[in-house]
């Protein structure tokens, strides 16, 4: 069975300013070393950094199981 999550949201509270943290979140290729579980991330489709529309690719792998997804960005405030 295919599952497709459409949206994902994470609150928490981190003692940093905006724009640092921003700088950090946005770059989607270190979320490897930040998540155990995210293995790989490129962007795709010609985008190079954040931006709305922008997607990239996610390798997770967890246990003996690895699979891509997808996601596209869809706010880019900093």
């Amino acid at each position: 069975m295919t599952q497709r999550l459409t949206t994902d949201t994470v609150e928490r509270t981190i003692q940093a300013s905006p724009g640092a943290l921003y700088d950090i979140v946005s770059d989607v290729t270190r979320t490897p070393e930040m998540s155990p579980e995210v293995a790989r991330c490129t962007w795709v489709g010609g985008a190079t950094g954040p931006a709305v529309g922008a997607r990239f690719r996610a390798v997770n792998h967890l246990n003996r199981y690895t699979w891509p997804n997808w996601p596209v960005v869809v706010t880019a405030d900093p």
